[in-house]
């Protein structure tokens, strides 16, 4: 048997409702609510994958001032909850995940030109049990045409390891997932990141025309990761958790230009570095260009048409190692 089907069917519902206090107009809350319902059959050759998924949330928010308009704060709870039932090559992969949480936010105008927004979250899931993500921005308006932001913080997640690598179903390779046999979701570890990121923004004039230069660099550096494997064995993909380092490093460049009336050009840089410690040593995650570059121009008219073209170009990409073979 040769080809792929994939048929996929998906209901979704949200609901969004706030209040803002006539007599203080700076309070306000806010209530969001969504949900959906997704089914998915694939057939690759002789392989299948049925996959099912039930999603509720729920979140709540308070914003409100400290004494004055220079001290905003933000807080509230959410909650997330996640039904999976997955079968693959006959081998069934079901969990519920339920994570109830409470965030708070707090934002700073003290000083002219700059702003600090600190957030701060706890939550419980139910596989994982208790954990903390805070985060931290920075903005610093260094003149009228010249921005400096800086980030940081945690972040946390479930990796959904089977549709996460969906392509790979097309391959001949066997899924092992190498997990410790206990009730966490494929008997593996969450995902824990730090990042960290550094944004320059620059107006300038050429020409008497308007141009935006954008510089960014940013950082991330995992603790915990589910390691997808392509090189220990050309005919298996291997899923374990990661037992040495793993980060990505990039840098990108961006310049917009009105350079005609009606006439915007974009080009864009970006330099990607992706290293990840497998079993048999530390090697760039392949099928990432290290190099990436993009133009676009965009023309609108008077009477409203509007016209674009694009170009994308990728550098070379590492393949997975095939010596076995």
């Amino acid at each position: 048997l040769g080809g792929a089907t994939h048929d996929s069917r998906r209901a979704e519902a949200w609901l969004k409702m706030g209040k803002v206090f006539a007599n203080r107009p700076y309070a306000s809350m806010g209530l969001q609510l969504s949900g959906n319902i997704h089914h998915q059959e694939s057939t690759f050759g002789r392989r299948s994958y049925d996959g099912d998924q039930e999603s509720f949330y729920a979140n709540f928010i308070y914003k409100s001032i400290i004494v004055d308009t220079r001290h905003q704060i933000k807080t509230g709870a959410s909650f997330q909850w996640d039904r999976y039932d997955e079968v693959f090559q006959q081998e069934r992969f079901a969990r519920t995940e339920s994570v109830p949480g409470i965030f708070g936010e707090y934002t700073w105008k003290g000083v002219e030109n700059f702003t600090a927004v600190a957030g701060l979250r706890a939550d419980f899931h139910n596989l994982f049990g208790a954990f903390v993500t805070p985060r931290l921005h920075l903005k610093y308006n260094i003149g009228e045409t010249t921005v400096l932001r800086a980030v940081a913080g945690r972040g946390q997640r479930t990796a959904n390891v089977l549709i996460e690598q969906i392509g790979a179903m097309a391959s001949n390779r066997q899924f092992i997932i190498q997990g410790d046999g206990s009730d966490k979701p494929f008997g593996l570890q969450p995902e824990i990141a730090w990042n960290y990121g550094l944004n320059y923004a620059q107006e300038f004039s050429v020409a008497g025309r308007t141009a935006l230069l954008s510089l960014d660099a940013y950082h991330t550096r995992f603790q915990q990761q589910v390691v997808a494997d392509f090189d220990a064995d050309p005919q298996a993909l291997f899923f374990y958790n990661l037992e040495g380092e793993s980060f990505s490093n990039s840098l990108q460049a961006q310049l917009d230009y009105e350079l005609l009336p009606g006439l915007d050009l974009r080009m864009a840089y970006r330099f990607n570095d992706v290293r990840v410690d497998y079993r048999q040593g530390q090697l760039q995650k392949p099928l990432i260009a290290r190099n990436r570059a993009f133009f676009n121009t965009a023309y609108e008219t008077k009477n409203g048409w509007a016209f674009d073209a694009t170009l994308n170009w990728q550098g070379a990409k590492r393949l997975p190692g095939t010596q076995a073979n």
